[in-house]
């Protein structure tokens, strides 16, 4: 029997058939109006908690949670040079469980009113995109387990790119794109931590790999599961998080339960996205326990995880809902500013029954996992499309499956001069495919019910489908896919538009990446997703990758490229424009880029600080709105704590206090100049009493320079040079570095609030001429304080 994707009726009658069947489980979790109750699911390593639940109610979906989950943490220590390298054998094609299930919701023969049939707006002579800056391979079949498709899949750092495909992954440098390390597998990985999982030896693959500039850590997934048509579970989602920003170095692990006891479901097709309170994650769920082909849909499964466990490497908390009848809902990934504080993750899913997108708000509450919130649809309409055809076709290979009109990677979020974006795709129409993309308004956290713009990319006569884009800090976007036809071989394109171009519109004629050279003949499946990117060193230069063929077979090549419009601003660092904008800090000169950026206007402590004081905790530094730099707050080094806490604005600081905040490690790898940089605000009792500057190589020596005096009630600016610390000397090259800020007081004379401080940066530059750094404030000697060098073994309690 072949396989064929169901009609729109008929696959609608099968969710609605699922929906009730759904209705009835939730139901048995939790009545609605019930009290909740407790539901107690496995974890890794025999572990089990209870699901706080409540149930929520909303027009369409029924969506039912939200419930908790925590996972053990394990580890890798050491570099991914060490792990065995072995290639191993692909496991055996599984069914396609989401066959029929992303079916277009109009006829071929619906009228696509936002069509673009020219490769440029300006017409033949008009601009067309940049040229590649880099072109190189990336992994392939014949190096490679050998799945099919390889799903590729990669992000872009500081110094490299990582890309995986399918239980593999390959770490690239930048500027050659010589692998910075031999590639490994997601088995060879969880493996060297034994979590006693399916992670240790059966990942599946749907790779995502994802570079969070607000941390500078790396994530990469993919699910693991054992059995081939019936599929007993568990089902995992194997994720693993990078100590440091190099990826070739330490991971934590955890393998994730991402279904439970009560619905053993396969999470498939798992996507995920930065956010600067989690990482949120979304998968199609179906019920595979025993037999995939019959077990039918059952919606889709959205996680919170907390981010602060991943890169402490603490048990993973996660929370997470069941949505009916919604099908691949991405959730948005944060490129450049953030967010206003409060700022839900955004998830966006291609309504299948009417022409609009839908578009729910996650709140997530990791404090008090009950109150997290999962709320929507709003539908945004859009203009109506054909619906894509079943199959894409290829000279001399298969007919390669289109997916339909399900949304591709990634849900681009981008806050641009305080107005914020989603921005997504996906395939539409049949004579031939085209590349469907939106703008959608989401400022304030009012979604727009309208797209800003929208149109189909449909120049030729040849097929064009698998697309990925992304958005660079000018607003400027680019979209990369693949371009097929019964007379040509898959080719790899990209197109875009630059921000002055009309809306609606790629104003910039697409170019060529690679000229394909044979057709796929062992499947029919292509790809899965590709993957767009954009360079945090400069938030102009986009990345992309996705695979092709050079002869006939089943042997997939990759390629990893990069271009960059001419037109967007200049140079700036990753978190300059990935964390809140500082009004006394000008943007980074070329070259150098900021590691942490704290301004203290969220939640704090956030990610990478640690607290702690000789006090037992009855004083803390704590976000405080006595005083601030830029912005309303900065930090108090006696505003938390168990006393601290209860403080007014003017109170005196106590005697014999050692307060201390301090962040790390991260990674000097490559650095030819580091700063750590503050604004500072003191009354204390000179020579005696303090606020200190520190940086060590062990969290346990630090050295640095200690100030005291008053500062006339204004914020001064202080630089630890992190090539040259007392005591310590350079920590230039070093993969481990921490930095803190600590306030300590003698026997006697306390006076009014002590130290504040605001606005500070971790800086790196990583060319050889390093040029001068014009976020470093000046020195603080400006007579009205007094500083000394000074080192001190940091206490253990």
């Amino acid at each position: 029997m072949t396989r064929e994707r169901l009609s729109t009726w008929l696959r609608w009658a099968a969710i609605v058939a699922g929906v009730c069947l759904l209705l009835v489980v939730i139901g048995a979790r939790a009545p609605a109006g019930a009290a909740p109750s407790g539901v107690s699911v496995s974890a890794p390593g025999g572990q089990s908690s209870a699901l706080a639940q409540t149930v929520a109610d909303v027009a369409g979906p029924h969506i039912s949670g939200p419930y908790t989950s925590t996972t053990k943490a394990y580890a890798f220590n050491g570099n991914v040079s060490q792990l065995p390298h072995l290639k191993e054998a692909a496991p055996p094609l599984l069914p396609e469980v989401d066959s029929g299930l992303s079916e277009a919701i109009g006829p071929p023969g619906v009228t696509d009113p936002v069509v673009q049939k020219s490769s440029g707006t300006s017409g033949p002579g008009g601009p067309s995109m940049p040229s590649p800056i880099k072109n190189f391979a990336g992994l392939d079949f014949a190096s490679t387990a050998g799945y099919h498709p390889p799903d590729t899949n990669g992000d872009v750092g500081p110094d490299v790119y990582v890309q995986n495909v399918n239980a593999e992954i390959g770490i690239y440098t930048k500027t050659t794109g010589a692998l910075a390390a031999l590639p490994f597998s997601f088995n060879d990985l969880f493996a060297s931590a034994g979590t006693g999982t399916a992670c240790d030896a059966n990942n599946r693959g749907d790779p995502v790999v994802l570079y969070d500039a607000l941390t500078n850590h790396w994530l990469i997934t993919d699910f693991a599961f054992t059995g081939t048509t019936a599929l007993p579970g568990p089902f995992y989602e194997c994720i693993a998080a990078s100590v440091t920003g190099n990826p070739t170095g330490s991971w934590h692990l955890y393998a994730l339960r991402a279904d439970d006891d009560a619905h053993k479901w396969l999470a498939d097709y798992p996507k995920l996205g930065v956010w600067p309170d989690g990482i949120y994650m979304s998968a199609n769920m179906f019920d595979c326990h025993i037999d995939c082909n019959t077990g039918g849909f059952q919606g889709t499964r959205v996680w919170a995880i907390n981010k602060a466990n991943l890169y402490s490497g603490a048990a993973l908390q996660s929370v997470h809902f069941d949505v009916s009848s919604v099908f691949t809902a991405l959730p948005s990934n944060l490129r450049g500013p953030v967010p206003p504080a409060g700022t839900p993750n955004y998830f966006v899913a291609n309504d299948q029954s009417i022409f609009a997108l839908d578009v729910f708000k996650f709140h997530v509450n990791f404090a008090s996992p009950g109150l997290s919130t999962f709320t929507g649809p709003t539908q945004v309409t859009v203009d109506t499309y054909g619906a894509p055809p079943l199959t894409i076709p290829e000279e001399s290979g298969n007919a390669l499956d289109s997916l339909y009109n399900r949304l591709m990677v990634q849900n681009q979020y981008r806050n641009i001069s305080g107005t914020e974006s989603l921005w997504v795709a996906h395939t539409a129409d049949n004579t031939p495919s085209g590349l469907r993309w939106y703008q959608l308004n989401v400022t304030g956290k009012t979604i727009a019910t309208t797209p800003v713009q929208q149109s189909t990319y449909a120049p030729d006569g040849s097929y064009r489908w698998m697309p990925s884009l992304a958005v660079d800090k000018s607003g400027n976007m680019a979209i990369g896919y693949s371009v097929s036809s019964l007379t040509m071989h898959p080719d790899i394109r990209y197109a875009g538009r630059l921000v002055t171009d009309p809306l609606s519109t790629l104003g910039q004629a697409e170019s060529t990446l690679v000229t394909g050279g044979g057709g796929q003949t062992v499947t029919n499946r292509w790809g899965d997703y590709s993957s767009m990117t954009v360079d945090p060193v400069d938030d102009c230069t986009f990345w992309y990758t996705t695979e092709y063929y050079a002869a006939d077979g089943g042997d997939w090549l990759t390629r990893i490229a990069s271009f960059k419009y001419p037109s967007c601003g200049a140079v700036v660092s990753v978190n300059h424009t990935y964390l809140p904008l500082l009004e006394n800090n000008p943007p980074p000169a070329q070259g150098w880029i900021n590691i942490m950026r704290e301004g203290f206007e969220g939640a704090w402590p956030s990610a990478g600080w640690t607290l702690f004081d000789n006090t037992g905790h009855a004083y803390e530094w704590a976000r405080s709105s006595c005083h601030a730099n830029a912005g309303s707050f900065s930090a108090w080094a006696i505003g938390g704590g168990s006393t601290g806490s209860g403080l007014s604005c003017g109170a005196n600081y106590p005697d014999n206090a050692q307060i201390w905040m301090v962040f790390g490690p991260f990674s000097l790898a490559g650095a030819t100049a580091a700063q750590f940089n503050a604004q500072f605000w003191l009354n204390t009792e000179v020579n005696q009493d303090a606020a200190c500057f520190y940086a060590s190589l062990d969290n346990n020596n630090f050295g640095g320079t200690c100030w005291s005096g008053n500062s006339s009630n204004a914020f001064l600016p202080n630089n630890l040079d992190l090539s040259n610390v007392f005591h310590v000397g350079s920590l230039l090259g070093q993969p481990n570095v921490w930095v803190a800020v600590e306030f300590r007081s003698d026997t006697s004379v306390n006076l009014s609030e002590g130290a504040f401080v605001d606005d500070l940066l971790v800086a790196k530059c990583l060319v050889a001429s390093c040029p001068g750094q014009p976020s470093s404030p000046a020195s603080a000697n400006t007579g009205l304080l007094e500083s000394h060098p000074a080192s001190l073994v940091r206490p253990t309690h």
